[in-house]
């Protein structure tokens, strides 16, 4: 995520506010990724699929997932798909709890472990 130099000398001030804004662009993603699935899932539970509906949705939003963070990871596979994988059980909360907030939740904890380690 950062080089060796980043890490060794940015101020705690700019790592704070990149931990800051890193974490609010978690909801961004949340709110994209809701905003694309829920309506296929009303779509599907509407036909003869309903039965396989979240199942379907769900992989189809973990390769969504994984190929929007190909620029980041300059088009390596590895990482999107490891990402892509991850997002599974991020849209399953959604859901077991009703909601989004489950998502955004889990998303910021699993991000915020594997940026704190980045960071310091």
């Amino acid at each position: 995520m950062f080089n060796e130099s980043y890490h060794l000398h940015a101020p705690l001030i700019l790592k704070i506010w990149v931990t800051f804004k890193l974490l609010v662009s978690l909801v961004g993603e949340e709110v994209g990724m809701a905003s694309i699935l829920l309506p296929l899932i009303h779509l599907l539970l509407r036909t003869k699929l309903k039965r396989f509906a979240w199942p379907i949705v769900n992989i189809s939003g973990c390769i969504l997932f994984a190929l929007l963070h190909l620029p980041h990871y300059h088009f390596e596979l590895l990482m999107p798909l490891i990402v892509g994988i991850t997002r599974y059980p991020i849209t399953a909360s959604w859901k077991d709890s009703n909601t989004l907030w489950s998502g955004i939740y889990i998303h910021w904890i699993s991000d915020f472990a594997l940026i704190m380690s980045a960071l310091f």
